[in-house]
């Protein structure tokens, strides 16, 4: 979550599995290859450093996901 605006991220490393252990509401830090102008916005990434754990993650991000059928 970018300014309150979700990112769907996709591990296009040549190792894969850097989305393995992070969970929804982690802080990380990614080098990417640009965000889609989509919603949610989109991006491959190459690396990842995980900053934090899991917080919370504000109402208004979630209900605008439960609403376009990205979550239950």
């Amino acid at each position: 979550i970018v300014e309150d605006e979700p990112i769907a991220l996709s591990d296009r490393s040549k190792e894969g599995g850097l989305l393995e252990g992070v969970q929804t509401g982690d802080r990380v830090r990614v080098l990417h290859d640009g965000l889609a102008e989509s919603f949610p916005a989109q991006s491959g990434i190459y690396r990842l450093e995980k900053l934090g754990q899991g917080e919370q993650i504000p109402t208004q991000v979630l209900d605008s996901l439960r609403d376009l059928g990205w979550i239950n």
